[in-house]
Parts: structure tokens; sequence; C-alpha cells
């Protein structure tokens, strides 16, 4: 289902022990990334209890840049760009949501308009 050669992020709602339960055999299963519930946080925002768990897309964003930046150096400079702009959007989140008590506008507003799929290659 995934190529040797290609690095997996999987983002579970729930627990990892049931996908790691799935890649343990895998070959080369170094490279699954799993993401998931971590019982951290606690009653807040869905968006907030994502950044408590590390599964928010703004946790997908930074660990995406760095695995290209492992893998293609020359985009490590656009990579770090990425990590600095969205752990910028993680901690003012924080600030945003500790003050206000909701979730920011963006993400309490967020609607999708279309889907772009990207392949780096």
């Amino acid at each position: 289902m995934f190529p040797l050669d290609c690095p997996v992020i999987f983002n579970f709602h729930g627990y990892t022990a049931a996908i790691k339960q799935l890649l343990w055999e895998r070959p080369q299963n170094e490279r699954f990334d799993l993401n998931g519930y971590r019982e951290e946080g606690t009653t807040t925002t869905p968006f907030d209890m994502h950044v408590h768990n590390r599964t928010s897309r703004y946790h997908l964003v930074i660990q995406s840049a760095q695995k290209i930046a492992t893998r293609n150096p020359a985009a490590a400079a656009l990579a770090e760009e990425l990590i600095v702009k969205y752990e910028r959007k993680i901690a003012d989140h924080g600030l945003f949501i500790r003050r206000e008590g909701v979730d920011p506008p963006e993400i309490a507003g967020w609607e999708v308009d279309e889907l772009i799929l990207v392949s780096v290659t």
C-alpha cells in the first residue's frame, strides 16, 4: 500500500497502538510516523485538543515539512519557513484560546473549498 521509499504520516483520532499493530511487521516500519490521542489537555475546544495532542493541521504541516527537508535538501529553506510559520500559528492559537476561550475565526469558520493533492518527489 505504501512504497518502501515513501515516508508516511498517520494522523489518527484514536490511540496509536491500534495503528502500530497494523504496521509492526511491515518492512522499514521506521518510515511511519504515528500521531494520535495522548490523553493531554483538558476541557477545551476540539481544535485545542488537537493542538495538545499534536494532531492539528498545523502540526501536520510542520511534520510534513520536516520530512520533505530530510528527503530533499534543496527544499530545506522553504520547509524551514513553513515550520517557523506554523509554530508561530500554534503559539498564537494558544494565546488566543486562553484569552478568548474559543478557537480563532480561521479555525472556527474554516470550510473546505477544494482538495489539492501535492506529490513531492
